[in-house]
C-alpha cells in the first residue's frame, strides 16, 4: 500500500491536485504493479510563511 506526501507551497487548485493524484497514481501502479485503490496521496500545503529556502522565507521573495 504506497502512501506518497506531497510538501509544496499553498495555492494549487482543486483541478491541479486532482490531476497530480490522477497521474502520480498511475505512475505508481505502472511500476510497483498495485491497484489504483491502495495508492494513497496526502498533501501538506505550506504557507509561504512557512517555507524557507536559501536563507530566505518564502513570502519575501515571491507574490503568494
Amino acid at each position: 500500500m504506497p502512501v506518497i506526501t506531497i510538501d509544496m507551497l499553498e495555492g494549487k487548485t482543486p483541478e491541479q491536485k486532482r490531476e497530480l493524484i490522477e497521474k502520480i497514481t498511475d505512475v505508481v501502479c505502472g511500476i510497483v504493479k498495485c491497484q489504483r485503490g491502495v495508492v494513497t496521496i496526502i498533501f501538506h500545503d505550506i504557507s509561504h510563511d512557512d517555507w524557507g529556502s536559501g536563507g530566505v522565507q518564502k513570502s519575501q521573495i515571491s507574490p503568494k
